[in-house]
């Protein structure tokens, strides 16, 4: 702007004297590096803002991504409870070949759906997983009780304990107890802990039968899991 103003030649003509020193010489001859340094200079200054900004935003992304977790942490819990009290009732169905087919947890399974998008890596697969199997169960379930019979009974129960045991490996996270969900393979010890779980603790002095209900379901986890 100063040099819009200033006549050039007058530039040139202190620019030719003896003082080298001149500051006026001195802007005519840098004008160039000048006018670069200070258009870096606030280059710089815009990126700086820039990026504060960013920062800002990304904070409260953070913020927001957090609290939505927390949220879906929150409803856990309840849906998992919801679910597994869904997998008992299918146990039941199955066992006593009960005609009213069990209401399916659709909002607890939907609760798990929206979690995943919050959770870490491992977490997410295992829940995907459940949801999945969750999907092929009650079509198999669907499939036994249509067909009157002719499908393997112990078939379906080895799903309903498989299925069952993969919700209760995710009970301790839902309870916040475990920070992750633990991303392994199920084996015969975590299938027999389903078995108890959807059979209770039974008096066997009462019902010595149910011993041995208890024992044909381990022998169909022995088979079909070898480990």
């Amino acid at each position: 702007m100063v040099l819009g103003i200033i006549d050039l030649r007058l530039f040139q003509h202190v620019a030719e004297m003896d003082n080298p020193f001149s500051i006026i010489a001195f802007i005519y001859t840098w004008q160039t590096l000048i006018s670069g340094v200070l258009a870096l200079t606030a280059a710089m200054g815009t990126i700086h803002v820039m990026n504060l900004q960013r920062r800002d935003e990304w904070v409260k992304h953070n913020d927001r991504i957090y609290r939505s977790s927390l949220s879906a942490r929150a409803k856990m819990p309840d849906a998992i409870d919801d679910i597994s009290l869904y997998f008992k009732a299918c146990f039941e169905f199955i066992k006593e070949g009960l005609s009213d087919f069990p209401k399916q947890p659709e909002k607890s399974i939907n609760v798990l759906k929206e979690s995943i998008q919050f959770l870490d890596n491992n977490s997410a697969e295992m829940i995907y997983e459940l949801i999945v199997f969750y999907q092929i169960y009650n079509a198999r379930l669907k499939s036994h009780s249509e067909s009157r019979g002719t499908v393997d009974k112990d078939d379906i129960y080895f799903d309903t304990i498989k299925i069952n045991s993969m919700n209760l490996n995710i009970f301790d996270f839902a309870r916040n107890r475990e920070k992750v969900i633990s991303k392994r393979k199920l084996n015969r010890d975590d299938l027999k802990r389903s078995i108890i779980d959807l059979i209770g603790f039974m008096n066997w002095n009462l019902n010595p039968a149910n011993k041995d209900f208890e024992k044909h379901l381990e022998c169909i986890v022995e088979i079909r899991c070898p480990s």
